[in-house]
């Protein structure tokens, strides 16, 4: 019996035990379950925090504080105080300063003023120093698509046409005239049939801010030109000669023209001057030949026709550029003409044959190293600014790395690649292997950052890959030890940087 009990007593106690462990086995599960939930979500607004504070300074409450940037269009009024704080409030003294590349400006050095007021006028970064301690950044930026107009062109066949003839109106928010043109179909640029034919250009500002229209161009039978022409020369019976001379000059001078279409300016002008043939008929013989003669050199307008003179052509890596201007003649009856006027520059760069190699750009490279001198100093020490923030060593610079970064940034201004992946296909890396004969051994890591800007200071690149997630972590990652530094400007003022990183 006495056994009975202790048995009882001790399933009792086990049972208890059970309990217990049960009880402490729930309160623990239920730690876990909601302890990670209130975790997750901790480090969900952590990261919310760190990507919003890359951008602005936190506020606190109804405090005045400063913005770490303002962001505006070129084309805009100049920011006032108020606009560089959040919560502003009023102070005693207002007093700011502007400075660019570490030098103060004055605020007229940064705006353009005209009937409708002052504006900012280019793209750049600005250092603005509010009462002399509240430091900012002003970003002037350009994201908006310039305003234009087109119009129809009817020439007849035969004659020559430019692609700014069909620009009635262009208008964009940088208050600048300059503006690169291209036809969406590159046949476009030389028809020469009757018909009637959609025209599609394309228009960037210098800020690579691009729109698309369509228009039409009409080209009327030359014949119906031509006999309305040969009714209104004969007349008479000493005329006939002159007719056929006419006849004969404007023939030569229209193939001079289809002869030196790409352009020399001196060929035009010796075309032109072939219309005092009409004034030797005077000389030739007298009384009423003679008059005959004399009135042959009163030359009577016919038309006015553009045409587009080839200033300048080069090809280069494969790429060719080229740069024209439009020159406005007269035609007269006689088959001369007369320059009228010439209007802008416009300048196309084909692509499509590119054939740049790594030994030919390479040797570019080299030519221009010292000249980038600044920008290589300029670029490592923002990106060591970067770096000290979150206690990473600083980089030094690496001259191979720095040749490596110019040869990609070659690549992409002839190829118009712009991305790590090199213009053939292949993988960004293989640029090293080239230039080190595919030895991998110098670094046990790299890396690569590329932008691209329109006449833009060193310091905007740093900025724009300091907004970005991978590029700024490429900046700061402290496994990497070494940077190169590379910088190159085509013939449009597009700059395109690039960080080579080593490690």
């Amino acid at each position: 019996m006495e056994n009975k009990n202790n048995l009882n007593n001790k399933n009792k106690k086990n049972i208890q035990l059970i309990v217990i462990i049960t009880i402490i086995i729930l309160v623990l599960v239920g730690t876990i379950i909601f302890g990670g939930a209130k975790l997750k979500s901790h480090n969900k607004s952590n990261d919310d925090v760190d990507e919003y504070s890359s951008k602005q300074i936190n506020v606190e409450d109804d405090k005045m504080t400063i913005k770490k940037e303002v962001i505006v269009e070129i084309g805009s009024e100049v920011p006032k105080i108020s606009d560089y704080y959040n919560n502003y409030e009023r102070q005693e003294t207002e007093e700011i300063e502007y400075y660019f590349e570490n030098e103060k400006i004055s605020l007229e050095d940064m705006v353009i003023t005209n009937e409708n007021g002052t504006f900012l006028k280019e793209v750049k970064i600005y250092k603005v120093i509010i009462n002399g301690k509240d430091e900012t950044t002003l970003k002037v930026v350009d994201t908006t698509k310039p305003e234009v107009k087109l119009q129809e062109l009817t020439i007849t066949e035969g004659d020559t046409y430019d692609i700014k003839s069909f620009v009635l109106e262009y208008k964009d928010n940088s208050n600048s005239g300059d503006y690169s043109i291209s036809y969406k179909d590159e046949s476009n640029s030389a028809l020469n049939k009757e018909g009637t034919y959609d025209i599609v250009i394309n228009i960037c500002d210098k800020y690579d801010n691009c729109v698309e229209e369509t228009t039409k161009l009409i080209i009327n039978n030359k014949k119906n030109n031509n006999s309305s022409n040969t009714s209104s020369n004969s007349s008479g019976s000493t005329s006939g000669n002159n007719s056929n001379n006419t006849s004969s000059n404007s023939s030569n001078n229209s193939s001079k023209n289809d002869k030196n279409n790409s352009g020399s300016t001196g060929s035009t002008g010796n075309s032109g001057s072939s219309g005092n043939s009409g004034s030797t008929g005077s000389s030739g013989s007298s009384g009423s030949k003679g008059n005959s003669g004399n009135t042959g050199s009163t030359k009577k307008l016919v038309k006015t026709v553009d045409e587009e003179v080839v200033l300048s052509k080069e090809t280069k890596y494969g790429t060719t550029t080229t740069t024209t201007t439009t020159v406005t003649y007269n035609i007269y009856d006689d088959g001369s003409k007369e320059e009228v006027s010439r209007s802008g520059k416009t300048t196309v760069i084909d692509y499509k044959n590119f054939n740049g190699t790594v030994p030919q750009m390479k040797i570019e490279a080299r030519s221009i190293y010292n000249s980038l001198a600044s920008s290589r100093t300029t670029i490592l020490n923002k990106t060591n600014e970067y770096r000290r923030e979150v206690g990473a060593p600083n980089l030094t610079l690496d001259e191979d790395l720095s040749m490596i970064a110019t040869i990609k940034a070659i690549e992409m201004a002839y190829s118009n690649v712009f991305a790590h992946e090199r213009p053939d296909g292949r993988e960004w890396i293989s640029l090293h292997g080239e230039y080190w004969n595919y030895d991998f051994t110098r670094f046990a890591s790299y890396g690569e950052n590329i932008a691209f800007y329109y006449f833009a200071a060193d310091e905007l690149a740093c900025e724009g890959w300091r907004e970005s997630e991978g590029h700024y972590k490429n900046m700061i990652n402290p496994t990497y030890t070494k940077l190169g530094v590379g910088k190159y400007t085509n013939s449009m003022g597009k700059v395109f940087f690039v960080q080579e990183f080593g490690g």
